[in-house]
């Protein structure tokens, strides 16, 4: 956790109250490294994906439209 549980705890399920245990960060590691990451575009306003099409990291910049709310979400999928 280079940049501590703060930083870290809008990405979890549950609030953290705790640090991770070495084990624990472990886990966490092995998971993320297996996992797919890809983009979406994504509207703040309405909390929803614009496009149910997913973009590999090379193509994040095709993700751009013209409205200027829109943001690029990061997707994560899980393996397997």
């Amino acid at each position: 956790m280079p940049h501590g549980v703060r930083v870290m705890r809008p990405y979890f399920d549950e609030p953290l109250h705790r640090k991770l245990k070495p084990g624990e960060l472990q886990k966490l590691r092995t998971f993320l490294r297996g996992c797919e990451l890809k983009y979406a575009c994504y509207d703040p306003a309405s909390g929803r994906l614009t496009s149910p099409k997913l973009s590999p990291p090379a193509e994040k910049t095709r993700l751009k439209t013209g409205d200027p709310a829109s943001q690029i979400a990061v997707v994560l999928l899980p393996p397997g």
